[in-house]
């Protein structure tokens, strides 16, 4: 939650520049392309290679799309053993979309744990727009068979049709354009149901309702457009069905399949692609295509959403460490391939095992363990090795010690309690009876010889 987690890995949406110091929040949006963002185009269009929240899009420029590492589609055809939805090293799955070191990365399908995540664009619009709450019917044909190269949609009409008003404001309808709509991102979760399909349905939909331009005056806000857009690798049996209102076109490779096009109640529409309908669009198995779903509520009576999707299912990677490898992981504390648990070695788990620095004395390889190991003197040294001391028969004058000979029982000539120098010949102190005379010095001719005995006359 702070933009490195627990496994020191960084987390969605957060950058972390210069170790050591906090992590700060990505903005997308910006152009500038920062953390886990894969891209940063600044723009809310899906279809131009980079989504609106800085994810990489397949190229289908020409139709048939371009898979690039790191856009969540790992396909026979391209030179990528792993393709986990980033270009991050150091989870698995390079940035390059090679295995790593210590790793073992396995297919896992689209929409695993039941559940398919797409994006959407939402674009608020106000009742008072020429084309919104203004007309009622049924008007196929408005769009043209086939997207603009930018991959809107195209309208077909040179005038008007029966509930639109001209090209001029047709185009404001999937474009961000300041002062007549309001932007807003969201996104569309489709769950597993019967068969292996995905499916969103909602008998009520109003994804704005008090966002964008707010209700209008109305209980719901009955007045905007949605954009989704998926892409999938062609195996052939593809089928989407769509119910929904008011207007809903469908197109796949850039050519338009479903058209349900006016202000209408709720209207069911679907296209399976089969060897007839991946003739007619020119779809190969094994390559990647784009479908886009647009939508548009334009009437206040109801606003109704269904999408299936069956059959479209793409992989990619999970990857996972592989413990007892010898491969140091960034998620393993350690594995030196035995993981036995033994003193100095690793867990089955990956975990340091007994250790100098654990805290916990582990004989015979330890005098102690403190867990810090870093006293000299009168503690725990590094290596887990008993620190000098007072009473351990060598003198630490570093530390204060004028003598230790082990015992320091304060005998004559010997060493004192705290390693301080007993009674002596020379302290100054006339011992009996090892003493005769004692001047305080060590040195004979004076009356008192070196070894405090008591000089005659010369």
């Amino acid at each position: 939650g702070d933009g490195c987690d627990a496994g020191c890995k960084l987390e969605t949406g957060w950058k972390c520049p210069t170790p050591g110091q906090a992590c700060s929040k990505t903005v997308c949006g910006d152009k500038a392309t920062e953390g886990t963002e894969q891209c940063d185009d600044g723009n809310n269009d899906l279809g131009d290679g980079c989504t609106p929240y800085c994810v990489k899009e397949p190229n289908c420029a020409t139709g048939e799309c371009t898979s690039t590492c790191g856009d969540g589609l790992k396909l026979p055809s391209d030179n990528e053993q792993c393709e986990d939805g980033n270009t991050i090293d150091g989870d698995g799955c390079s940035a390059t979309c090679q295995v790593e070191s210590g790793f073992k990365c396995t297919d896992v399908p689209s929409g695993a744990g039941n559940k398919l995540v797409l994006p959407i664009v939402l674009r608020d619009f106000k009742s008072s727009h020429p084309d919104f709450e203004a007309f009622l019917g049924v008007d196929s044909g408005m769009l043209d068979t086939t997207l603009k190269a930018n991959g809107k949609p195209k309208y077909k009409s040179a005038t008007t049709t029966p509930t639109s008003t001209g090209v001029a404001n047709f185009d404001q309808w999937y474009s961000d354009v300041t002062g007549v709509n309001v932007t807003v991102l969201q996104t569309l979760t489709l769950n597993q149901i019967s068969g292996g399909a995905y499916q969103y349905s909602n008998g009520a939909f109003f994804p704005l309702n008090g966002i964008g331009w707010g209700n209008d005056g109305n209980s719901q806000n009955f007045h905007f457009t949605s954009e989704v857009r998926y892409w999938f690798e062609y195996k052939g049996g593809e089928t989407l069905d769509f119910t929904g209102d008011d207007d809903v076109w469908v197109f796949v490779k850039k050519q338009l399949v479903v058209d349900l096009g006016g202000v209408h109640g709720a209207m069911n529409g679907s296209v399976t692609l089969n060897a007839a309908k991946a003739t007619q669009l020119g779809l190969t198995a094994g390559k990647v295509y784009e479908i886009v779903v647009f939508q548009a509520e334009r009437h206040t009576t109801q606003s109704n959403y269904k999408l299936t999707l069956s059959g479209f299912t793409n992989n990619t990677s999970s990857c996972q460490s592989v413990c007892g490898d010898g491969i140091k992981t960034p998620g393993e504390a350690c594995d030196d391939g035995k993981n036995d648990g033994s003193y100095g070695s690793c867990t089955s788990d990956c975990k340091k095992g007994p250790h100098c620095g654990d805290g916990v004395q582990q004989s015979p390889q330890e005098d102690c363990d403190d867990g810090v190991n870093l006293t000299p003197y009168g503690g725990c040294a590094p290596g887990c090795k008993q620190g000098g001391s007072c009473g351990d028969g060598v003198v630490d004058s570093l530390f204060g010690e004028a003598c230790d000979d082990g015992k320091n029982d304060g005998g004559y000539g010997e060493c004192a309690e705290g390693c301080k120098l007993g009674p002596r010949c020379g302290d100054g102190v006339k011992q009996t009876p090892e003493e005769e005379c004692d001047d305080g010095n060590k040195k004979s001719g004076d009356g008192c010889s070196a070894a405090c005995k008591t000089e005659g006359p010369a």
